[in-house]
């Protein structure tokens, strides 16, 4: 369902996964953040593609959380070689510097970073060591699914 809706554009799953993800976030007890941050894409491949799939997923299970999406401050600075065929020490290197904050004003903030598949961790480790560098106080991740490492 996930490469589906990510490679194929397959939007007819969108609803159902993040309906998950908001159901498995509930079920759990995760105390509700501030707000939702999707991953950030460049917009080259935003354009490519056609739409941010964490952006879309952020989108409804905030919507069905109560919970407000920040789609602004975090962003992407440059656009870096997809993660899906890097291997671990790759994918930490194809990622730094990789990320922009909008603002450095977060200080306390409680987010919930938002992505579809979280593999290495490298990509949600890099916008959380800047969230928390700027003064966030608290960060989650919630993703559709946990990869195997490659």
């Amino acid at each position: 369902m996930i490469q589906g809706l990510k490679y194929r554009g397959e939007l007819l799953w969108l609803r159902p996964l993040a309906d998950q993800l908001a159901d498995t976030v509930r079920a759990r007890g995760a105390r509700a953040p501030d707000c939702l941050l999707p991953v950030p894409q460049h917009w080259r491949r935003r354009c490519a593609r056609g739409f941010n799939q964490a952006l879309e997923i952020a989108r409804l299970v905030g919507r069905k959380l109560g919970i407000p999406m920040n789609d602004v401050l975090l962003t992407r600075a440059r656009l870096a070689q997809s993660q899906a065929s890097l291997g671990a020490a790759e994918r930490a290197r194809n990622v730094r510097r990789a990320f922009r904050l909008a603002t450095s004003c977060c200080p306390g903030l409680k987010a919930a970073i938002v992505d579809d598949v979280v593999t290495t961790g490298a990509t949600v480790e890099e916008l959380a060591r800047m969230l928390k560098r700027a003064g966030a106080a608290e960060i989650s991740v919630w993703a559709l699914a946990r990869a195997a490492r490659p």
